[in-house]
């Protein structure tokens, strides 16, 4: 029997806290957020961490990641089943310029996007499903409301 897998994503959202972070993944032809597994005795913030340092370079104190939420992802179609935890950082002007992409073979670069492209994306079928899945469950409206979800 299959069991589900455990994905974390990262909202990095720039100094003004106008956009965030995503880069085009090569194997699943989307945009998504930095992130990956959840390893095994890892906390969510230790996770978040290492994926957003492997990926882009950043070396954010754990302290700084908030958790946002987590659902279930399932789209029987394609035999996918994963629980996505999403988990949000602020960055400042200084850290931005520390960006890279240090996984070329997994993805391009990295690139700042405001809610109004991401629907653009999304609308072309671009977005990796775990990110389209949260803008639709949410009814995400307006980068406002993600920061808004995140409980206090």
């Amino acid at each position: 029997m299959n069991r589900p897998k455990v994905g974390l994503g990262i909202f990095v959202f720039n100094s003004s806290s106008n956009k965030f972070l995503v880069g085009k993944r090569i194997k699943e032809k989307c945009f998504g957020l930095p992130g990956g597994k959840l390893e095994y005795g890892e906390t969510f913030e230790g996770c978040a961490q290492r994926e957003l340092q492997e990926e882009t370079n950043l070396n954010i104190d754990e302290s700084r990641f908030k958790y946002l939420c987590s659902f279930n992802c399932i789209n029987r179609e394609i035999e996918y089943h994963w629980v996505e935890i999403f988990m949000i950082v602020h960055i400042n002007s200084e850290e931005e310029k520390y960006i890279k992409n240090n996984e070329l073979h997994k993805s391009e670069d990295w690139v700042w996007v405001d809610l109004e492209q991401i629907q653009n994306i999304n609308d072309n079928n671009q977005l990796f499903i775990g990110l389209k899945t949260f803008l639709k469950k949410y009814n995400i409206h307006s980068l406002q409301n993600i920061i808004e979800l995140r409980a206090p």
